[in-house]
């Protein structure tokens, strides 16, 4: 009778890719990145996490996580086996400048630019652990969300004024796949329902 139907993502055509397609990308920044890897995503996006600790172990670094709510994900999907995570690969955090800066790679919370946040506390040269150096890049695997454009962009002007290479969305449009229905998907679910009603 009636289809409540997500459509935050309307206005862009076609179809989403796969999510699975996000580990190309990660392998890709990882080969090019010389020092440290920072990756940067909504917290609670468990699958993202097993393919950023797949590239690490494909590619020899040590996998440390920063942040609060990483933390706290992170260990839940452990605890629960959503994550398959080779022997040896996780490091403390605290531990993170006992490795060469292009042994280690970072799952870091910040990606909607928060103030607060260990990439923004980073960013801002404020980080007890966590030091910028040439050579280091930071991925933002996460398209901003409606209000934080500009917490986001400011941030990520933060990160490159100390020389650090940045991926975004806004230059590379392989860093995040949308958990939101493009223009095809959407006609795809009306067509296959066929409701009465649609409320968008």
């Amino acid at each position: 009778l009636l289809m409540m139907l997500d459509c935050l993502r309307v206005e862009k055509p076609g179809f989403n890719k796969s999510e699975k397609s996000i580990e190309d990308t990660f392998e890709k920044a990882s080969l090019e990145t010389k020092g440290k890897l920072l990756i940067t995503m909504t917290s609670s996006n468990v699958s993202r996490m097993q393919q950023a600790i797949n590239v690490a172990a494909r590619q020899n670094r040590k996998v440390a996580i920063a942040g609060r709510s990483f933390e706290k994900n992170f260990q839940v999907a452990r605890d629960l086996g959503y994550l398959q995570i080779p022997p040896g690969i996780i490091v403390a955090a605290d531990a993170i400048n006992s490795f060469a800066p292009e042994k280690m790679l970072i799952l870091i919370a910040g990606s909607q630019g928060q103030a607060s946040s260990a990439l923004a506390r980073a960013a801002n040269e404020d980080h007890k652990i966590i030091k910028f150096k040439e050579g280091d890049s930071v991925m933002f695997s996460a398209d901003p969300i409606p209000s934080t454009e500009s917490a986001q962009n400011a941030l990520i002007d933060s990160i490159s004024r100390l020389g650090v290479n940045v991926y975004y969305s806004a230059v590379n449009s392989d860093l995040h796949v949308s958990g939101h229905a493009a223009v095809e998907e959407l006609k795809l679910m009306i067509n296959l329902a066929k409701p009465k009603f649609l409320l968008p």
